[in-house]
């Protein structure tokens, strides 16, 4: 995960539904997000039928549901808590605002689709939603494009009409079908309908159990996995909280492309973060995350995610915190913007502002560029401790954490509209420099340098040294020239590049250094 400060979006003091915080960026799961923060207590108000006077806004958003008419549908547990004679449960819809870019610049209430009668509480009609998807399907529970709602307190899936918000008769009591075993309680839901209907599954998130659970659409049992953080060790008492199904759209990170749908979920109070499985329970990766980007009110309040709503169509993901209180009621919107323009990449794609050759719902611009050589898997010179990497993982030889260097470039090679940025993972936090050279080290298999190899060579301009975070870093950084400029190349031809990096722990040879793979970038005019 890489952070950094971008500029505030005028945009969002449209209408006065300014978020109080300026927009920042985050590349998660390898894909670059704008992220803004909007306060829905402020922002979503109606008319409790409770209590008519109170319109002091949605609290405690417990699930959220992205529909197919670019709105969301989102359930609370509470209005207002400092009126405690309003206390009532409601599936409300709401809808971004936006601007003439498509840029997000608020939230606005639509409608009430379930309002519960207070008279009800406690008793088997009661309303605690942990969690609400749509099941779009002829099948099932709520079928036809109905509501499913679970009941945190009774473990239950309970039907809704979308339309009118009346119960639907669906169980042996009529009040929902109890899923307990295999679930203890259900913190948040998901639904995966592509393929073949005998693949088509509800999934449930049990954060005391801290598993996953898979059903048919008619809430029979078919399988579990645990939601334990192979990724961070550190984090295995997290405390799941929300779920999300992101169908195999180009819309969504590359590392999620051909997994056949993915599974995000994301941690709460302890241990912050977004975990990405496969379907069939593998992590595919774990991002942790903080108040850094994610801003609360105070630096001891984490950003707890409660709940995730995701548009296919632009990228998108909302991200609900749950706080349960007068403050902290924020929900950050995450865009995926590679080029840093403050405008979604499917809209810079749809409206022309950017070129996508080759359909893959990536900006053309943000393309990985150049051709990776010289890798410490073994497929040239040797490692010099035998430390080699795995093969196909194109990277440099291990290091004492035990993870090879990558040197990946996107953009375009262009000098006269160069973009291209050089992007190093998988180092310790240290020192490294990004330099460029005029030939391939060895005709391209390296030679034993330190821990790793020297892949780049000839006459060497070092472009920048840098401070590695969380295990990477990127050359240019803002303010810094171009790649073409720092690395005087005046004319068109191949140039050859490669990071140095600091690893001072007795490893391999007596040397405190290792280097990543190199990387062959041909420049055009």
């Amino acid at each position: 995960m890489s952070r950094s400060i971008a500029s505030a979006l005028p945009a969002l003091v449209l209408l006065g539904l300014a978020p109080v915080a300026s927009a920042q960026s985050i590349t998660l799961f390898g894909q670059r997000y704008e992220v803004q923060r909007f306060d829905y207590h402020a922002e979503i108000t109606w008319t409790n039928p409770v209590s008519p006077f109170n319109q002091e806004g949605l609290l405690r958003i417990e699930g959220a549901w992205w529909t197919a008419n670019g709105h969301m549908l989102v359930a609370t547990s509470h209005q207002d808590q400092s009126v405690p004679t309003t206390y009532a449960n409601f599936l409300l819809e709401i809808a971004p605002v936006y601007d003439a870019q498509h840029n997000v610049t608020g939230m606005q209430y639509v409608r009430t689709v379930v309002a519960n009668d207070p008279a009800l509480l406690g008793s088997p009609f009661d309303l605690r939603v942990g969690g609400l998807v749509i099941n779009p399907t002829a099948t099932g529970i709520a079928a036809n494009g109905n509501l499913i709602a679970a009941d945190g307190g009774s473990t239950k899936l309970r039907a809704y009409d979308i339309n009118t918000g009346a119960l639907l008769p669906y169980g042996l009591t009529g009040d929902g079908v109890s899923v307990m075993p295999p679930m203890f309680g259900i913190t948040d839901l998901a639904i995966s309908t592509e393929g073949a209907p005998s693949t088509w599954r509800l999934w449930g998130l049990d954060e005391g159990s801290k598993m996953i659970n898979s059903f048919t659409l008619d809430a029979t049992p078919i399988a579990s996995f645990p939601v334990a953080i192979l990724a961070d060790p550190a984090a295995l008492n997290g405390d799941p909280k929300g779920l999300v199904y992101l169908s195999d759209v180009s819309t969504w990170p590359a590392s999620f492309h051909g997994q056949g749908g993915v599974l995000l979920m994301s941690m709460g109070d302890s241990g912050p973060g977004l975990q990405a499985f496969r379907l069939d329970g593998t992590e595919i990766a774990y991002e942790p995350i903080d108040n850094t980007v994610f801003v609360t009110s105070t630096p001891a309040n984490q950003p707890k995610i409660e709940s995730i709503a995701a548009d296919p169509a632009t990228g998108r993901l909302f991200m609900y915190m749950e706080k349960g209180s007068l403050v902290d009621n924020w929900v950050w919107v995450l865009t995926p913007d590679c080029n840093a323009n403050l405008i979604a990449d499917a809209d810079d794609i749809a409206n022309g502002t950017e070129h996508d050759d080759n359909a893959d719902g990536v900006p053309d611009a943000c393309q990985s560029s150049g051709q990776g050589f010289c890798f410490g898997d073994g497929s040239g010179t040797a490692c010099p401790c035998g430390n080699a990497s795995a093969v196909g993982a194109g990277a440099g030889c291990l290091s004492s954490l035990g993870t090879g260097a990558k040197l990946t470039a996107a953009g375009t090679p262009s000098l006269s509209a160069d973009n291209i940025v050089l992007a190093g993972v998988g180092m310790p936090d240290s020192s490294a420099l990004y330099f460029q050279g005029t030939m391939q080290v060895n005709g391209g298999m390296g030679a034993a340098f330190g821990d790793g190899l020297r892949c780049a060579g000839g006459s060497v301009v070092r472009l920048k040294p840098v401070t590695n975070a969380g295990g990477s870093s990127h050359y240019p950084a803002a303010g810094d020239p171009p790649v073409s400029v720092r690395g005087q190349i005046a004319a068109p031809g191949t140039f050859e590049y490669q990071v140095w990096y600091r690893n001072a722990a007795s490893f391999c040879t007596s040397a405190t250094f290792n280097l990543s793979n190199g990387l062959s970038l041909t420049w055009i005019p």
